[in-house]
């Protein structure tokens, strides 16, 4: 039996709706100018360089619709190897995930975040988070506020891209920090605790 449409309108329709779904647009209009040349990760306030050894934030995850609070600790495990661990107020998991060399080791995800392309983004938003400006491929370096805090912008592909904003800088650390990837409506926010 012949199809209605031809394959090859299919296929266009198809490329279109992945298109326009997939590819969402980054915020962009509190940035101000040109990009910064070149920067260094304490420059922009990037807490995981140097002396990093481990941090403790408020956070909240939202994903489209679900909305997700907890805590995250971020702890350095080896000389390449973080581990993000998220969990509610009352202790149950959210995820523990360790980067170790951009490879993804999944300890513990709870059931509706279980899903492969979720940890692929999450892998690609938490590695160029640990390495900021020297994520690779690189981002590129916008201030934001009149020089107050710094969004970096950048992506693997044109489904994968992210920004990340350090605000509050204090002592060179940022304490507000902001993970944005619009082609699953995901944004991570976390508040540095204890300083």
């Amino acid at each position: 039996m012949k199809s209605f449409f031809p394959d090859k309108y299919i296929l266009s329709l198809i490329t279109a709706l992945l298109l326009m779904t997939a590819c969402g647009t980054l915020p962009k209009e509190d940035l101000q100018g040109y990009p910064v040349r070149s920067a260094k990760a304490e420059a922009i306030g990037s807490p995981y360089t140097g002396s990093f050894e481990k941090a403790m934030y408020r956070a909240t995850l939202d994903i489209g619709k679900n909305h997700l609070t907890g805590y995250l600790l971020i702890k350095k495990t080896s000389d390449s190897g973080f581990r993000f661990a998220f969990a509610n107020e009352i202790g149950m998991t959210w995820f523990d995930l360790e980067l170790v060399n951009q490879e993804m080791i999944k300890h513990a995800v709870f059931g509706p975040l279980d899903k492969k392309a979720l940890l692929r983004i999450f892998a690609t938003d938490f590695d160029a988070l640990l390495r900021s400006v020297n994520a690779n491929p690189g981002p590129k370096i916008y201030p934001v506020a009149e020089g107050k805090h710094y969004a970096l912008i950048g992506g693997t592909s044109p489904f994968n891209k992210y920004r990340i904003d350090y605000k509050d800088i204090k002592e060179g650390k940022a304490r507000h920090i902001t993970v944005i990837n619009p082609a699953i409506r995901l944004t991570f926010s976390m508040k540095l605790l204890g300083l």
